[in-house]
């Protein structure tokens, strides 16, 4: 848990850091700032919006987050390839950075609140929020980094694109969701089976409770581990068949002492 709460913590941060460094950013592109602020939110936020809504439900959280990511990122690198007098080219780049972003951005809402157990949802949620904000914070010191002298105006957008490709790769480093039952629990979120596949490849439904199972070395078929309470029906990840809580040998046994 901690090493998911830390890598949603960097994600947050950087998300908010971009989105809102762009913000600052405009001034510095070619064009009528206002018109760009306008080209941005209709051009690229919010289609980007319905694809990414796409995205998530073919393949996951996990790897759609990823991609948009790094894409991204390496959208705002390629500056470094363009001539100083096409700046109509680095404005382009930073539509598409931009957009590409805030379609992460979306995701991460989703899938931070599917994450972590319902005991403690909110709370995850809300200092995850709380971190991102340090990110809107920074980001006008980031921007202000290209009136410096002696430094390109294309530094933001390289800062950019370092952190989101960064962000894109740490974010392999958690489980996909989608199709998965949210833990309530902190205990079912440390048993639970993580995936961490392609979830288009093969027809994988994770269950949370796959960690219950019907001991094969024992007659009397006694759990391997003992089941919350707070549930009535349980299914086997193995072949899905029902079996209720208060017929096991566990229950008839706690119910007869």
């Amino acid at each position: 848990m901690r090493r998911r709460t830390l890598i949603l913590w960097f994600n947050w941060f950087v998300d908010n850091l971009i989105f809102y460094g762009f913000l600052f950013y405009i001034s510095d592109l070619r064009g009528s700032p206002y018109l760009n602020m306008v080209y941005m939110y209709v051009v690229s936020d919010v289609p980007g919006i319905f694809l990414a809504w796409i995205a998530i439900q073919k393949f996951g959280r996990r790897v759609p987050y990823c991609v948009f990511m790094i894409t991204g990122g390496v959208a705002c690198l390629l500056v470094l390839a363009v001539p100083k007098d096409q700046t109509q080219i680095t404005t382009v780049l930073a539509f598409i950075g931009r957009g590409l972003v805030t379609m992460s951005f979306s995701i991460m809402y989703l899938y931070s609140s599917e994450l972590y157990p319902t005991s403690m949802r909110n709370l995850a949620v809300g200092v995850c929020s709380t971190v991102a904000r340090l990110g809107s914070i920074i980001a006008p010191y980031i921007v202000m980094l290209s009136q410096l002298p002696g430094l390109s105006v294309t530094l933001p957008m390289v800062i950019f694109g370092v952190l989101a490709v960064t962000a894109g790769l740490t974010i392999l480093w958690l489980p996909e969701t989608l199709n998965s039952n949210m833990c309530q629990t902190l205990e079912e979120t440390n048993l639970a089976k993580e995936y961490y596949g392609f979830i288009w490849m093969e027809k994988h439904v994770m269950n949370p409770f796959s960690f219950l199972r019907w001991s094969s070395s024992n007659e009397d078929s006694s759990l391997d581990v003992p089941v919350p309470s707070n549930e009535a029906h349980y299914y086997a990840d193995a072949d899905c068949e029902e079996f209720s809580v208060e017929n096991t040998p566990l229950m008839s046994n706690t119910k007869e002492s």
